[in-house]
């Protein structure tokens, strides 16, 4: 949602080589800035001030949560060496909820 709403300010910066990520991670979220310049200082600064003053829109918010869902209902259908890979990382990892768990508390 973050990434929706500063796409339109982040695209002048894309366009002289910066770019930037935001990645939900277990312990929070992480912030990658990547490209030369010496404008990337004012850049990640921005883009951490946008992060902390960021007001999501309810609207918004619902159409990807629809998306979400939809998403989640149709991974049975999925190809099986695909839900190879999920259910591998499921099975190695302790900090990570299912995808029904997910859809569950979504739908919910």
């Amino acid at each position: 949602m973050l990434s929706d709403a500063i796409a339109e300010e982040t695209y002048n910066p894309y366009l002289a080589g910066l770019s930037s990520a935001f990645d939900i991670q277990p312990w929070g979220i992480s912030l990658r800035v990547s490209g030369y310049d010496e404008k990337q200082q004012l850049f990640t600064r921005d883009l951490i001030r946008r992060l902390v003053n960021f007001e999501p829109d309810e609207g918004r918010y619902e159409v990807l949560k629809e998306n979400l869902c939809r998403n989640l209902r149709n991974f049975r259908q999925t190809q099986p060496y695909l839900q190879t890979h999920y259910y591998t990382g499921m099975v190695l990892s302790s900090r990570q909820w299912s995808k029904e768990q997910v859809l569950a508390c979504a739908e919910g």
